[in-house]
């Protein structure tokens, strides 16, 4: 089992500075210019997805893609 974190230790760390933490959903939103590059992004997230595809929640548009993932070992305080 995972230690739990706080929001503030989320965003804290290094390569998450697109991401927000609201309650047990981390989200970002990618801002892609086009349908064809956002769905080109969505196509990639897809593929390396694997095991996280069930807590995955994607919004595509045409200006960009909003991401949110499920992770149980943060606690959005």
């Amino acid at each position: 089992m995972s230690a739990r974190i706080t929001a503030e230790q989320f965003h804290a760390a290094d390569g998450v500075d697109d991401w927000r933490v609201l309650y047990h959903v981390v989200s970002a939103h990618f801002r892609t210019g086009s349908l064809a590059r956002g769905i080109a992004l969505v196509d990639e997230i897809g593929r390396i997805a694997g095991a996280a595809e069930q807590d995955l929640k994607i919004d595509l548009r045409p200006a960009g893609v909003t991401v949110s993932l499920l992770v149980r070992d943060v606690r959005g305080e």
